[in-house]
């Protein structure tokens, strides 16, 4: 995809994600409407968290430059860089363009960054009374397929050492204790 059909993509598709009553829903009424299944989940994937990284920049942020894909079947993951997608570059345009031009619309692009997980976490540090700048964020993290993806030449993996699991993913998920250290190691 060009980055003038991302471009375009992006903002037809801004009024039906900053509607959406859900993830699925989102990506079902963008397949209603004629769009791709991996292009409606990248949109769903993208587009909130390149508003929501734009709507909290004033409580300055850490963000990665990289997502994770992780697939549900069987734990692999992929981490790529955020720059190689079109969607995201797209949305991340709009989203600066209006907060610098002062078009910055409560109905539209505030829903939008809502649907993001960054957005959702600092609400509910907030609520909580908890510290909300500075927070360093983990790589964004997409649980499904958004079509073929490659590493390019010479990408290095600026977060070697992060290894997402499922099982933290997920709030109902039981976690384990870690196991005692045996009595001959002292560090």
């Amino acid at each position: 995809m060009s980055n003038e059909e991302a471009l375009a993509t992006v903002t037809a598709a801004l009024p039906i994600i900053a509607a959406a009553p859900s993830e699925a829903g989102l990506i079902q009424e963008l397949m209603k409407r004629g769009v791709s299944r991996d292009t409606a989940r990248q949109l769903s994937g993208f587009v909130p968290s390149a508003f929501g990284r734009v709507a909290l920049q004033r409580y300055s942020p850490r963000f990665h430059d990289v997502y994770c894909l992780l697939s549900e079947v069987d734990g692999t993951h992929l981490v790529l860089p955020l720059t190689d997608e079109p969607i995201y570059c797209a949305a991340l345009l709009l989203a600066q363009e209006a907060a610098a031009n002062g078009t910055w619309n409560m109905q539209l692009h505030q829903l939008v960054a809502l649907g993001s997980a960054e957005v959702n976490a600092i609400n509910s540090l907030h609520e909580q009374g908890r510290n909300i700048h500075g927070l360093k964020f983990t790589p964004l993290i997409l649980l499904w397929d958004i079509g073929p993806r490659t590493l390019k030449p010479g990408f290095v993996n600026p977060i070697p050492d992060f290894v997402p699991r499922l099982d933290n993913l997920n709030p109902d998920a039981t976690k384990q204790a870690t196991p005692p250290k045996p009595w001959w190691k002292f560090w």
